[in-house]
């Protein structure tokens, strides 16, 4: 790993710095629920496999601001749309809230959005619809698995 001294290298610092804290705050959460008994057990794999597809996307930012790459937009797009998507999720981990309609349509709709983009549009997961691909590639299955994971939690 290394970071390129550039414009946008305070950038980046800051940007990391911003989804440690978020995950400071997340694993913080996770763990007051935990002692509390309030934790939803049925929203937990839900939790942890966007987990992955989440921090992911938040590092890849930081690789294409270090290197100046052309798709920058496209995944800030699916950082904001994803952490939206996410948050609802982590809000549902307490057994105590009672979900409004907005906060169990909003991820829906997010990650309908998600799988339509990377299979559609964009090809992305193209990997795991190819018979002649012997062998799907795991980034593709792990970022699929957390919208599918939130499909079918909040579904």
């Amino acid at each position: 790993m290394y970071f390129n001294i550039v414009p946008n290298t305070a950038l980046m610092l800051l940007w990391v710095a911003f989804w440690l804290h978020l995950l400071g705050v997340a694993l913080q959460r996770l763990w007051a629920l935990a002692r509390a008994g309030r934790l939803r057990l049925p929203a937990v794999p839900a939790a942890l496999l966007v987990f992955y597809p989440t921090f992911y996307g938040a590092w890849a930012v930081v690789n294409y601001l270090n290197e100046g790459f052309y798709m920058l937009k496209s995944q800030l797009f699916f950082c904001a749309t994803e952490l939206v998507a996410t948050h609802c999720l982590y809000l549902m981990l307490d057994s105590q809230l009672q979900p409004s309609v907005a906060l169990l349509a909003t991820p829906l709709a997010i990650t309908a959005a998600h799988l339509y983009i990377a299979v559609g549009s964009e090809g992305v997961l193209w990997g795991l619809f190819i018979s002649t691909i012997k062998v799907p590639n795991t980034r593709d299955i792990l970022l699929m698995a957390g919208d599918v994971a939130q499909l079918l939690y909040f579904g």
